[in-house]
């Protein structure tokens, strides 16, 4: 069985909370964001094909996913030209695979992301982000295993209740490397609802009370990684590329049990899964993967008022 030491680097995040959340920032220049994330999310097991590995039974084979998510955001330099933050974010994705000849794998995503916002006029701001980051099994490590992803967006401000965003992004979000556009708008009709209509990560909310929030969200839910053959009986050692595509749509509750500390919990499934594993030289895997139900529960931190 493979180990993994993410669960200590878990622990020593928990460990540094106390003074990120107290650091003394100019929070009123920018939105209340989580500065603290800790989320665990279960995917079921669902079918998928892979010729030449079915078991000698016939089952068809399966796998079920389930994902960490870790990390925590600081400020770094506050003026008024530029805001610039930064953290490390962790993820720790294992797959558990079934009637099929391959290991259950530990894939995990580290980053360090930089956040610069440069306010332009009171309508007017940019906001750039850089985040190299290694993505990988950690038993396969090379110049594959490294991505920066990256994004610009320009934001204008509307009104008081609409704002716009228009922009570009490069990521592996979508279980491949790629540039896609990253726009849309955020519009609160009202002091309780959120229209949150920028894509890839589209969502609503609604706030019963100053501790109850009810949201409703998707996201992708997708990664590339730089892995070791997981063959069961035939690994030859060789380095392998495993791709994970799908989107992941969901609705919960954020409920505040301080000022800073928010339970999250949500149900939901994910569609339009695939699995691919392959090389230069020859594809272990290329399939489709039923829809799967998801469930997820985590803690945010904040800071400011």
């Amino acid at each position: 069985m493979k180990t993994s030491s993410f669960p200590i680097a878990t622990v020593l995040l928990c460990a540094l909370l106390p003074a990120l959340l107290h650091a003394q920032t100019n929070e009123s220049k920018r939105a209340r964001k989580p500065a603290f994330t800790l989320l665990d999310t279960w995917e079921s097991r669902a079918d998928f094909n892979a010729d030449g590995y079915l078991s000698e039974d016939g089952e068809d084979p399966s796998v079920a996913v389930n994902e960490i998510q870790s990390g925590f955001t600081a400020p770094l330099f506050f003026s008024d030209h530029m805001n610039l933050m930064s953290g490390v974010k962790l993820n720790w994705h294992r797959f558990f695979f079934s009637d099929v000849g391959l290991d259950d794998t530990d894939t995990f995503d580290v980053s360090i992301p930089f956040n610069a916002i440069f306010p332009v006029n009171e309508s007017w701001s940019l906001m750039a982000l850089v985040a190299p980051g290694i993505h990988s099994d950690f038993n396969k490590v090379d110049h594959n295993a490294f991505n920066t992803s990256s994004m610009l967006l320009a934001n204008y401000t509307w009104s008081e209740q609409l704002k716009l965003s228009l922009g570009a992004a490069y990521s592996r979000i979508f279980g491949d490397d790629e540039f896609f556009p990253a726009a849309g708008l955020v519009w609160t009709p009202t002091p309780d609802w959120t229209v949150h209509l920028i894509f890839p990560r589209p969502g609503i909310s609604y706030t019963f009370s100053k501790r109850l929030r009810f949201q409703l969200g998707a996201s992708p839910a997708g990664g590339k990684w730089n892995v070791e053959d997981i063959r069961s009986n035939r690994n030859n050692g060789e380095e392998y590329t495993f791709e994970f595509k799908g989107w992941r749509l969901g609705v919960g509750l954020e409920y505040a049990l301080t000022e800073r500390w928010s339970l999250v919990a949500d149900l939901g499934t994910t569609l339009r899964r695939s699995i691919t594993i392959e090389n230069d030289d020859e594809t272990l895997l290329d399939s489709d993967v039923d829809n799967a139900f998801g469930a997820r529960l985590g803690l945010l931190g904040y800071v400011g008022p």
